[in-house]
């Protein structure tokens, strides 16, 4: 009998205890949502701002909302999503083994970190047409 890698399948449960205990945690805190510490003392957005209600708007089904707080961290929920739905078919439906960590080209990771920083500078520029970026 073949013994297959079980990991990617705590992903999402793992990824739903996390959020929400920020999201319990946040509230409790601040009463009701965090202030972000890079905007309060440096005036720009950072790429998580807005991210707070962002997964909140998520997590009562308003997409649009959840666009509108935070584009790249929406984004990134339904890639998350994406990717934990390919792996929960690939280990329990095709019973392939799951892929480790380090298949992962670092072109991925370096363009991950590219498009951080480039949502970053659009969202912070005035009065562009990238002002919609900002939450």
């Amino acid at each position: 009998m073949k013994r297959h890698r079980l990991w990617p399948l705590l992903l999402p449960i793992v990824a739903l205890a996390i959020i929400t205990a920020f999201l319990g945690i946040t509230h409790w805190l601040s009463g009701g949502g965090a202030q972000c510490t890079v905007l309060k003392y440096t005036g720009f957005y950072c790429p998580g701002c807005g991210g707070t209600r962002c997964a909140k708007s998520l997590a009562n089904g308003n997409i649009g909302a959840a666009f509108d707080h935070n584009v790249l961290l929406a984004a990134a929920a339904f890639l998350f999503i994406a990717v934990c739905l390919y792996l929960i078919v690939r280990i329990s439906v095709l019973g392939k083994k799951a892929p480790s960590f380090s298949n992962i080209h670092p072109i991925w990771l370096w363009a991950g970190v590219a498009i951080i920083a480039i949502f970053t500078i659009l969202r912070n520029l005035p009065a562009t047409p990238f002002s919609h970026l900002a939450p």
